[in-house]
Protein backbone atom coordinates (compact mmCIF):
# COMPACT_ATOMS: atom_id res chain seq x y z
CA UNK A 1 0.00 0.00 0.00
CA UNK A 2 1.35 3.53 -1.12
CA UNK A 3 -0.15 7.17 -0.81
CA UNK A 4 2.16 9.96 -1.97
CA UNK A 5 0.69 13.52 -3.01
CA UNK A 6 2.42 16.40 -4.53
CA UNK A 7 3.28 19.91 -2.74
CA UNK A 8 0.50 22.87 -3.15
CA UNK A 9 -2.29 23.82 -1.05
CA UNK A 10 -5.96 22.58 -0.87
CA UNK A 11 -7.89 24.74 -2.99
CA UNK A 12 -11.42 24.13 -0.97
CA UNK A 13 -12.14 25.92 2.16
CA UNK A 14 -14.53 23.45 3.48
CA UNK A 15 -11.78 20.71 3.44
CA UNK A 16 -10.04 22.99 6.24
CA UNK A 17 -13.25 23.00 8.40
CA UNK A 18 -13.06 19.08 7.63
CA UNK A 19 -10.25 18.94 9.85
CA UNK A 20 -11.76 18.94 13.07
CA UNK A 21 -13.68 16.05 12.66
CA UNK A 22 -11.52 14.46 15.47
CA UNK A 23 -11.51 17.54 18.22
CA UNK A 24 -14.58 19.16 17.73
CA UNK A 25 -14.31 22.34 19.76
CA UNK A 26 -16.65 25.33 19.54
CA UNK A 27 -15.08 29.18 18.28
CA UNK A 28 -12.56 30.10 20.68
CA UNK A 29 -13.91 33.71 22.53
CA UNK A 30 -12.90 36.81 20.59
CA UNK A 31 -9.54 38.15 23.06
CA UNK A 32 -9.01 41.41 21.20
CA UNK A 33 -5.86 41.55 22.18
CA UNK A 34 -4.49 44.21 19.59
CA UNK A 35 -1.04 44.35 20.43
CA UNK A 36 1.51 45.21 17.30
CA UNK A 37 3.98 43.20 16.54
CA UNK A 38 5.83 44.78 13.85
CA UNK A 39 8.82 46.19 16.65
CA UNK A 40 8.91 42.47 17.60
CA UNK A 41 9.33 40.66 14.56
CA UNK A 42 11.69 43.98 13.11
CA UNK A 43 14.17 42.90 15.79
CA UNK A 44 13.90 39.26 15.35
CA UNK A 45 14.51 39.68 11.62
CA UNK A 46 17.31 41.51 12.15
CA UNK A 47 19.05 39.33 14.48
CA UNK A 48 18.62 36.22 11.91
CA UNK A 49 19.58 37.79 8.64
CA UNK A 50 16.10 37.40 7.30
CA UNK A 51 14.81 39.65 4.53
CA UNK A 52 11.56 37.64 2.90
CA UNK A 53 8.24 38.55 3.37
CA UNK A 54 6.34 40.12 6.54
CA UNK A 55 2.52 38.85 6.31
CA UNK A 56 2.59 39.35 10.25
CA UNK A 57 2.92 43.12 10.66
CA UNK A 58 0.24 44.63 11.86
CA UNK A 59 -1.72 41.82 13.28
CA UNK A 60 -2.86 40.99 17.04
CA UNK A 61 -1.85 37.73 18.57
CA UNK A 62 -5.56 36.72 18.26
CA UNK A 63 -5.33 37.08 14.50
CA UNK A 64 -2.18 35.47 14.77
CA UNK A 65 -3.30 32.47 16.12
CA UNK A 66 -6.45 32.51 13.77
CA UNK A 67 -4.02 32.41 10.99
CA UNK A 68 -2.04 30.13 12.15
CA UNK A 69 -4.94 27.93 12.84
CA UNK A 70 -6.35 28.26 9.37
CA UNK A 71 -3.06 27.65 7.44
CA UNK A 72 -2.40 23.93 9.32
CA UNK A 73 -5.83 23.33 7.95
CA UNK A 74 -4.95 24.46 4.61
CA UNK A 75 -1.63 21.86 4.27
CA UNK A 76 -2.04 18.80 2.70
CA UNK A 77 1.64 17.63 3.65
CA UNK A 78 4.33 18.54 6.22
CA UNK A 79 6.74 16.75 8.53
CA UNK A 80 6.10 16.43 11.96
CA UNK A 81 8.83 16.74 14.61
CA UNK A 82 7.54 15.13 18.60
CA UNK A 83 9.33 15.69 21.58
CA UNK A 84 8.53 15.37 25.17
CA UNK A 85 7.23 13.53 28.11
CA UNK A 86 3.81 11.69 28.54
CA UNK A 87 2.85 10.25 31.89
CA UNK A 88 -0.21 8.08 33.05
CA UNK A 89 -0.64 6.89 36.16
CA UNK A 90 -2.82 4.58 37.77
CA UNK A 91 -4.27 4.00 41.46
CA UNK A 92 -2.71 0.73 42.61
CA UNK A 93 -5.91 -1.07 43.15
CA UNK A 94 -7.39 -0.29 39.65
CA UNK A 95 -4.33 -2.07 38.26
CA UNK A 96 -4.52 -6.00 37.17
CA UNK A 97 -1.11 -7.71 38.44
CA UNK A 98 0.25 -7.70 35.16
CA UNK A 99 -1.06 -4.71 33.40
CA UNK A 100 0.72 -3.21 30.43
CA UNK A 101 -0.67 0.57 31.64
CA UNK A 102 1.88 0.06 34.59
CA UNK A 103 4.71 1.03 32.68
CA UNK A 104 3.60 4.80 32.15
CA UNK A 105 3.30 5.82 35.63
CA UNK A 106 6.85 7.02 35.68
CA UNK A 107 6.69 9.11 32.90
CA UNK A 108 8.04 8.10 29.28
CA UNK A 109 10.06 10.05 27.06
CA UNK A 110 8.96 10.53 23.43
CA UNK A 111 10.96 12.09 20.30
CA UNK A 112 10.70 10.98 16.91
CA UNK A 113 9.52 12.60 13.62
CA UNK A 114 8.04 11.55 10.03
CA UNK A 115 6.04 12.59 7.44
CA UNK A 116 2.17 13.31 7.45
CA UNK A 117 -0.27 13.66 4.61
CA UNK A 118 -3.85 14.68 4.76
CA UNK A 119 -6.45 13.75 5.69
CA UNK A 120 -4.95 10.67 7.63
CA UNK A 121 -1.74 9.12 6.34
CA UNK A 122 1.59 9.39 8.46
CA UNK A 123 5.04 8.00 9.46
CA UNK A 124 6.35 8.61 12.75
CA UNK A 125 10.00 7.07 13.66
CA UNK A 126 10.23 7.41 17.48
CA UNK A 127 12.16 6.91 20.29
CA UNK A 128 10.25 5.56 23.81
CA UNK A 129 12.60 5.94 26.89
CA UNK A 130 11.18 3.12 29.25
CA UNK A 131 12.64 2.44 32.23
CA UNK A 132 15.88 4.23 31.47
CA UNK A 133 16.54 2.50 27.98
CA UNK A 134 15.40 3.89 24.52
CA UNK A 135 13.70 1.84 21.94
CA UNK A 136 13.05 2.14 18.42
CA UNK A 137 8.83 2.05 17.62
CA UNK A 138 7.52 3.35 14.53
CA UNK A 139 4.04 3.94 13.70
CA UNK A 140 2.45 4.08 10.49
CA UNK A 141 -1.04 5.13 9.48
CA UNK A 142 -2.10 4.18 6.04
CA UNK A 143 -5.28 3.27 4.48
CA UNK A 144 -7.44 2.84 7.59
CA UNK A 145 -4.73 0.88 9.08
CA UNK A 146 -2.15 1.41 11.97
CA UNK A 147 1.19 -0.65 11.74
CA UNK A 148 3.90 -0.74 14.19
CA UNK A 149 7.19 -1.77 14.31
CA UNK A 150 8.62 -2.79 17.65
CA UNK A 151 10.69 -4.95 19.65
CA UNK A 152 11.65 -6.70 16.41
CA UNK A 153 7.88 -7.20 15.09
CA UNK A 154 5.76 -5.69 12.40
CA UNK A 155 2.38 -5.92 13.66
CA UNK A 156 -0.76 -4.28 12.29
CA UNK A 157 -2.92 -2.72 15.03
CA UNK A 158 -6.65 -3.75 16.25
CA UNK A 159 -7.01 -0.15 15.91
CA UNK A 160 -10.50 -0.30 13.68
CA UNK A 161 -12.52 2.75 14.11
CA UNK A 162 -9.07 5.15 15.99
CA UNK A 163 -7.43 6.59 13.39
CA UNK A 164 -6.46 9.51 14.32
CA UNK A 165 -6.44 12.93 12.31
CA UNK A 166 -2.87 14.34 13.00
CA UNK A 167 -3.61 17.91 11.57
CA UNK A 168 -6.64 18.12 12.78
CA UNK A 169 -5.22 16.98 16.45
CA UNK A 170 -2.60 20.33 15.89
CA UNK A 171 -5.47 22.47 14.43
CA UNK A 172 -7.40 21.35 18.19
CA UNK A 173 -4.22 22.45 20.22
CA UNK A 174 -4.43 25.94 18.81
CA UNK A 175 -7.63 26.33 19.07
CA UNK A 176 -7.94 25.99 22.34
CA UNK A 177 -5.45 28.49 23.51
CA UNK A 178 -7.49 31.46 25.10
CA UNK A 179 -6.40 34.91 25.37
CA UNK A 180 -2.73 34.79 23.58
CA UNK A 181 -0.35 36.93 24.24
CA UNK A 182 2.50 38.10 22.03
CA UNK A 183 6.38 36.45 23.49
CA UNK A 184 9.47 36.44 21.65
CA UNK A 185 10.47 36.15 18.56
CA UNK A 186 12.93 33.30 17.15
CA UNK A 187 14.59 32.11 14.57
CA UNK A 188 12.94 28.57 13.17
CA UNK A 189 14.77 27.10 10.29
CA UNK A 190 15.72 30.75 9.16
CA UNK A 191 12.53 32.01 9.90
CA UNK A 192 11.40 34.46 12.06
CA UNK A 193 8.67 32.91 14.32
CA UNK A 194 6.30 35.07 16.88
CA UNK A 195 6.10 32.95 19.95
CA UNK A 196 1.97 33.12 20.98
CA UNK A 197 1.26 31.90 25.02
CA UNK A 198 -2.20 31.15 26.50
CA UNK A 199 -3.38 29.30 28.70
CA UNK A 200 -5.62 26.15 27.46
CA UNK A 201 -9.74 26.40 27.56
CA UNK A 202 -10.52 23.36 29.85
CA UNK A 203 -14.34 23.82 28.82
CA UNK A 204 -13.34 23.03 24.82
CA UNK A 205 -9.96 20.76 26.41
CA UNK A 206 -12.13 18.46 28.39
CA UNK A 207 -14.98 18.19 25.49
CA UNK A 208 -11.80 15.82 23.68
CA UNK A 209 -9.96 14.49 26.32
CA UNK A 210 -13.30 13.18 28.34
CA UNK A 211 -14.00 9.79 25.94
CA UNK A 212 -10.29 9.19 26.43
CA UNK A 213 -10.83 9.20 30.43
CA UNK A 214 -13.83 6.87 29.81
CA UNK A 215 -11.49 4.21 28.75
CA UNK A 216 -9.71 3.71 31.94
CA UNK A 217 -10.42 0.54 33.61
CA UNK A 218 -12.76 0.99 36.73
CA UNK A 219 -12.71 0.38 40.30
CA UNK A 220 -15.90 -0.80 40.77
CA UNK A 221 -18.87 -2.43 38.01
CA UNK A 222 -21.70 0.49 39.08
CA UNK A 223 -21.96 3.52 36.41
CA UNK A 224 -20.98 6.83 37.87
CA UNK A 225 -23.91 8.80 38.77
CA UNK A 226 -24.58 12.04 36.89
CA UNK A 227 -23.90 13.53 40.26
CA UNK A 228 -20.74 11.84 39.63
CA UNK A 229 -19.51 12.44 35.85
CA UNK A 230 -20.75 16.38 36.32
CA UNK A 231 -18.07 16.81 39.28
CA UNK A 232 -15.68 14.44 37.21
CA UNK A 233 -16.05 16.76 34.15
CA UNK A 234 -15.39 19.98 36.41
CA UNK A 235 -12.42 18.87 37.99
CA UNK A 236 -11.34 17.90 34.57
CA UNK A 237 -11.83 21.25 33.63
CA UNK A 238 -10.31 23.30 36.46
CA UNK A 239 -7.40 20.96 35.64
CA UNK A 240 -6.55 21.70 32.04
CA UNK A 241 -7.68 25.05 32.41
CA UNK A 242 -3.95 25.61 34.30
CA UNK A 243 -2.00 24.30 31.33
CA UNK A 244 -0.45 26.45 28.49
CA UNK A 245 0.11 26.31 24.72
CA UNK A 246 3.08 27.75 22.73
CA UNK A 247 2.50 28.81 19.29
CA UNK A 248 5.74 29.93 17.11
CA UNK A 249 4.24 31.87 13.60
CA UNK A 250 6.55 32.29 10.81
CA UNK A 251 5.98 35.96 10.01
CA UNK A 252 6.49 35.02 6.10
CA UNK A 253 3.18 33.36 5.45
CA UNK A 254 1.73 32.54 9.09
CA UNK A 255 2.30 29.00 9.13
CA UNK A 256 2.94 27.72 12.79
CA UNK A 257 6.87 26.49 12.91
CA UNK A 258 6.15 25.08 16.26
CA UNK A 259 3.23 24.00 18.55
CA UNK A 260 4.03 22.96 22.55
CA UNK A 261 1.17 21.83 25.21
CA UNK A 262 1.87 21.77 28.56
CA UNK A 263 -0.51 19.90 31.08
CA UNK A 264 -1.13 18.24 34.14
CA UNK A 265 -4.04 16.44 36.24
CA UNK A 266 -2.28 15.99 39.46
CA UNK A 267 -5.02 15.07 41.78
CA UNK A 268 -6.67 12.29 38.93
CA UNK A 269 -8.88 10.26 41.50
CA UNK A 270 -10.85 13.50 40.72
CA UNK A 271 -11.10 13.19 37.42
CA UNK A 272 -11.42 8.88 37.22
CA UNK A 273 -11.04 7.06 39.94
CA UNK A 274 -8.69 4.87 38.27
CA UNK A 275 -6.44 7.81 37.85
CA UNK A 276 -3.67 8.69 40.36
CA UNK A 277 -2.28 11.61 38.38
CA UNK A 278 -1.33 12.64 34.26
CA UNK A 279 0.52 14.99 32.62
CA UNK A 280 2.06 16.03 29.64
CA UNK A 281 5.05 18.28 27.95
CA UNK A 282 4.80 17.82 24.13
CA UNK A 283 6.45 19.91 21.15
CA UNK A 284 5.28 19.56 17.88
CA UNK A 285 8.05 21.02 15.21
CA UNK A 286 6.40 21.44 11.64
CA UNK A 287 8.16 22.08 8.32
CA UNK A 288 8.79 20.56 4.74
CA UNK A 289 5.73 22.70 3.90
CA UNK A 290 3.18 20.94 1.07
CA UNK A 291 6.59 19.08 -0.21
CA UNK A 292 6.15 15.55 -1.81
CA UNK A 293 5.82 12.82 0.84
CA UNK A 294 5.14 9.11 0.78
CA UNK A 295 4.35 6.60 2.78
CA UNK A 296 4.32 3.20 2.09
CA UNK A 297 2.66 0.34 3.90
CA UNK A 298 4.95 -1.99 6.35
CA UNK A 299 5.76 -5.34 4.91
CA UNK A 300 4.99 -8.71 6.19
CA UNK A 301 2.73 -6.98 9.18
CA UNK A 302 0.74 -9.95 11.09
CA UNK A 303 -2.49 -8.70 12.46
CA UNK A 304 -2.52 -9.04 16.54
CA UNK A 305 -5.76 -8.71 18.59
CA UNK A 306 -6.13 -6.83 21.80
CA UNK A 307 -5.21 -9.74 24.22
CA UNK A 308 -1.83 -10.55 22.15
CA UNK A 309 -0.84 -6.77 22.40
CA UNK A 310 -1.31 -5.93 25.73
CA UNK A 311 0.76 -9.83 26.53
CA UNK A 312 3.44 -7.93 24.36
CA UNK A 313 3.50 -4.73 26.41
CA UNK A 314 3.55 -6.48 29.41
CA UNK A 315 6.31 -8.25 28.38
Amino acid sequence: MRESLPGGFLNAARDACHTLDVVRFRTLPCALAAVGVSAVVLAGCGSSGYSGPNVAKGLSATALAGASQKQVALLKTFVLGVSGTTTVALQPKALPSASPLAILGSGIPISGTGPVIAPNAFSLALSVTVGGTAAPLTLTQLGGHVYAIALGRTMLLPTTGAIVNVKSLIVGIIHVMTSPSIGSTSSIDGIPSIELTGHINGRLAAQGLAPLLSLLPRSSTAKPTAAEQHASLQALVSALSQGTVHDWVRVSDLRPARVEVVASIPNGATVAAALEHASIAMTFDLSDYDQTQIIVAPLHAVPITTTQLHSLLTG
